[in-house]
């Protein structure tokens, strides 16, 4: 889900007129119209709705803009603080977040409690660029300047929706699974990527009938019986109780992500103290 969908999403549900909306971003309206048409492909729900000449939200409009108007608010708050504190690039650490990047946020917000003049750029840049400082991954390289730890290591599980006929079961052999709809990450996800490594070494081939870069419209897809899927249990927070996880009965299937802390960049104190402070937050 791209951060400027969601923001110009929230422009437009504030005015529900695309036109203010636009003017109030200094964005073309056709953009906002695209981008807010894109974002509700992507999560697979209705937000807006005419109604005469105006555009309301639909249901799901208002619970995505409830529970997305604080989050962008607060990002925006932290751009606008970050900008005051005027510290030098040297506060500023480069975090590139190729994996779970949700549950890394927690661990920014912590370190910065003891280390507030931390500042982080955040991306996911792709493997190619070696502009960050430290970055979260699942596919770890072996690079002579790169120093990697695992970061934690977690198991993956099915998870069917309660109404499935697997949904009595504690586990799952892949035999099971044979023929069933899966709901996978989107083709870019490192996730995506390691799923296809394991379904191979274990001559397993899904039947993938939806992808999407949302986790929770992957949870929603899973609940609503469209399909079944892999669920990382450390790192995708389970929020949907219309979702059971299965153990995986044969070969185990485990993912390790790791922290990197890029050593051929410029020296940075804050860079080597966070690369310290995260590598044991997870233990």
């Amino acid at each position: 889900m791209e951060y400027n969908r969601i923001r110009y999403f929230i422009a437009v549900a504030k005015y529900q007129n695309m036109t203010r909306a636009a003017e109030e971003l200094h964005v073309a309206e056709p953009a906002i119209s695209q981008a807010v048409k894109r974002l509700s492909n992507e999560l697979g729900i209705r937000l807006f709705e005419r109604k005469g000449r105006n555009i309301v939200l639909t249901a799901d409009g208002k619970r995505l803009y409830e529970k997305a108007a604080p989050l962008i608010r607060a990002l925006d708050d932290m751009s606008e603080n970050i900008a005051r504190e005027k510290n030098t690039e040297h506060s500023v650490i480069h975090l590139n977040l190729q994996s779970v990047p949700q549950l890394f946020l927690d661990v920014i917000n912590d370190f910065r409690t003891s280390h507030t003049q931390a500042m982080f750029r955040l991306s996911d840049a792709g493997e190619n660029d070696m502009s960050w400082d430290i970055r979260i991954t699942s596919a770890s390289e072996k690079l002579r300047y790169v120093k990697s730890v695992p970061l934690l290591s977690e198991p993956v599980m099915i998870a069917v929706s309660k109404s499935h006929p697997l949904a009595h079961q504690d586990s799952v052999s892949l035999n099971e699974l044979k023929g069933m709809d899966f709901i996978f990450p989107e083709e870019s996800d490192q996730f995506s990527a390691f799923l296809h490594g394991y379904c191979q070494m274990v001559s397993f081939r899904p039947h993938i009938i939806y992808s999407s870069g949302s986790v929770e419209a992957l949870e929603g897809m899973i609940a609503s019986g469209l399909g079944i899927g892999f669920w990382p249990v450390r790192s995708w927070s389970q929020k949907s109780d219309q979702v059971h996880l299965l153990s995986i009965d044969g070969p185990q299937c485990e993912r390790t992500i790791y922290l990197e802390n890029n050593e051929a960049v410029a020296d940075k104190p804050l860079k080597d103290e966070f690369f310290e402070y995260a590598s044991h937050y997870f233990m």
